[in-house]
């Protein structure tokens, strides 16, 4: 397994080698780079790498650790240690949504040990989390190009966002890309249009409703229309999106045992894999 590395940024020599060493000594599991000035560590080649920033608050050429970690947060969020022998109010540094300890000089190592501690597993956690998101949100993207089922995102204003592959395919379009950005009120039958915006409407008004079905025909490329059976559900989070399966009737073509595992499926989707739907939120970005 990697070393999780840290980077220490303050321009007293002595307090830089001691530090290290002691990080290094306590922890052998993690690797210390430290800089005495903020170029330095801005330009070297393994910042985004880094799990844990350690910075001075007073620094030379007018430089503080508090703009640097916000400059630095720009590229790498990783936790922040920041060391100093004066006194701060931190208050106003808290709305940068950075996170961070503090240490106060003369430094005790047991406390700084123990804050490293702490924040590198908060940074650990966070790096697993972006590492499973990753690997869900291409999850998602192989379903939406593989499925054969119709998968269908839609924002407030009942604009496509994102469908599957065989959904754009029978719409009349070769790739996802052709149909977003379409109202889906040109893939409906006319007759059928205010029935969609109502069912949209209640959808969005009513927070409380989690689940949703309808059976809506589609206007196919070849000029017919197909009834299909809808699961409706408003992605969590922000209620900006509506998150939509679909199976193409006739229902003598699925058993009806089928319809009642995507429904179950379905469910348990919106209801208890919240993961699932912050990472179609961030697909569809």
């Amino acid at each position: 397994m990697d070393k999780q590395i840290i980077f220490l940024l303050d321009d007293d020599e002595a307090i830089q080698k001691v530090t290290k060493a002691y990080i290094e000594r306590i922890l052998p599991e993690v690797e210390t780079y430290i800089f005495s000035t903020y170029d330095e560590l801005r330009n070297h080649s393994l910042l985004r790498k880094v799990s844990l920033f350690i910075y001075d608050i007073v620094l030379e050429n007018h430089l503080d650790g508090f703009e640097v970690a916000k400059e630095i947060a720009k590229i790498n969020a990783a936790p922040v240690l920041f060391m100093s022998g004066l006194n701060y109010n931190f208050d106003a540094f808290a709305h940068d949504k950075i996170t961070y300890d503090f240490v106060p000089k003369p430094l005790d190592f047991k406390a700084v040990i123990h804050r490293v501690k702490i924040l590198l597993k908060v940074s650990k956690t966070y790096y697993d989390y972006r590492q499973e998101n990753a690997q869900l949100q291409m999850s998602l993207r192989g379903v939406f190009a593989h499925s054969n089922l119709y998968l269908l995102i839609l924002d407030k204003d009942i604009v496509v966002k994102l469908c599957s592959v065989r959904l754009a395919h029978d719409l009349g379009f070769d790739k996802i890309e052709d149909v977003e950005g379409k109202s889906w009120l040109e893939f409906i039958p006319e007759s059928e249009k205010g029935n969609i915006l109502t069912l949209n409407k209640e959808v969005f008004s009513d927070i409380a409703v989690t689940h949703r079905e309808a059976i809506t025909p589609i206007k196919l490329k070849n000029g017919s229309e197909l009834l299909v059976k809808w699961f409706y559900s408003v992605l969590k989070n922000g209620h900006l999106y509506t998150f939509n399966i679909g199976v193409p009737q006739p229902a003598s073509s699925m058993v009806e045992s089928s319809i009642d595992e995507i429904r179950e499926y379905w469910r348990n989707l919106i209801d208890e894999n919240n993961a699932t739907l912050k990472a179609l939120k961030n697909v569809i970005k």
